[in-house]
């Protein structure tokens, strides 16, 4: 885990080796979406995992997800704000933001 990116709102990334970014999951696609909705010159001082994955998402010229359809069953708490627990239509929108700026993105289930 690396604490050098500590945000009151998106958990803090991890490392695997020959990996390039590692993070959470459900909560930092949603705010990755709220990132890509917003004015991207606002991320360059802001470097949490949404942040380093919106800046990638818009350097690509092409995105492919490969989207585990597997239940959290933290999902599941009534304490869990409902807007993480979407992560399939998070990655939809996600997708279709994407589009809209014309890269080409392939979702895949699994």
């Amino acid at each position: 885990m690396n604490m050098d990116m500590v945000s009151d709102l998106v958990p803090p990334t991890g490392q695997i080796i020959g990996i390039d970014l590692v993070t959470e999951g459900a909560v930092t696609l949603y705010y990755t979406l709220q990132y890509l909705k917003d004015d991207p010159q606002k991320l360059e001082d802001i470097r949490d995992g949404a942040s380093r994955l919106t800046k990638a998402l818009l350097r690509a010229d092409e995105v492919n997800f490969i989207v585990g359809l597997a239940i959290n069953p933290v999902v599941h708490d009534p304490d869990f704000p409902v807007a993480f627990a979407l992560k399939h239509q998070t990655v939809r929108d996600i997708a279709e933001t994407l589009e809209h700026m014309g890269k080409k993105v392939v979702v895949n289930y699994y």
